[in-house]
């Protein structure tokens, strides 16, 4: 739980005060190496049996731990503002809701769902269209000025609208496939023809 975080940590003590979150692609130090620590954690604990069995066992704990750090980052913020130490409790809260999702999802989702061949192929679209959907959605929705209640409401159903009907046009062109991660599509599989002296053709059947 512990060690994984001190990555992190380290990335806020010497380069959130210098880099702040700009989604500038070249001067965003700080997130940059936030986003490619996550990426390496991901990428070692993907095919880790003994990883996965370990976060289920601890999930009650993580989520609480979860609950607890949250909870800490809030209260620093209030009293401290957006100071090192929110920021270090923000990592702690980070760190332990994702083991606490991965923990939980584990035990709950991993089985042989009928539906889940098809959401694995959905997942990274979703993940390269949503952020510029929001950013459509909210330059088309700012300026209505709609509230606090009813544009979060449109942004957040419009997202996953567009997700999910722009995924289920990418799945089906050929060519936008592999843009957005996904693997050709198999070509569609050609009617075996059958000679006239083999087993199941028609005429020895009949005869």
């Amino acid at each position: 739980m512990l060690f994984p975080l001190l990555p992190l940590a380290a990335a806020s003590l010497l380069l959130w005060p210098h880099f702040p979150p700009t989604r500038d692609l070249l001067h965003d130090g700080w997130l940059h190496a936030v986003y490619f620590t996550l990426f390496l954690y991901g990428y070692t604990i993907g095919v880790d049996a003994g990883w996965w069995a370990e976060v289920t066992r601890l999930r009650r704990r993580l989520l609480a731990a979860a609950v607890a750090a949250l909870c800490l980052h809030l209260l620093l913020r209030a009293v401290l503002g957006a100071g090192l130490l929110p920021r270090l409790a923000a990592d702690l809260y980070v760190w332990t809701t994702l083991l606490a999702v991965l923990g939980w999802a584990h035990h709950k989702l991993d089985r042989p769902w009928r539906w889940l061949p098809r959401a694995n192929e959905s997942v990274y679209p979703r993940y390269v269209l949503h952020q510029t959907l929001i950013i459509v959605l909210v330059f088309w929705l700012a300026p209505l000025r709609l509230g606090p209640v009813v544009e979060p409401v449109l942004l957040v159903g419009g997202t996953i609208a567009g997700c999910w009907a722009l995924t289920a046009v990418i799945r089906r062109v050929r060519w936008l496939r592999p843009l957005f991660g996904l693997k050709p599509l198999k070509p569609p599989a050609q009617p075996r023809c059958l000679s006239p002296a083999s087993p199941g053709h028609p005429a020895e059947r009949s005869a």
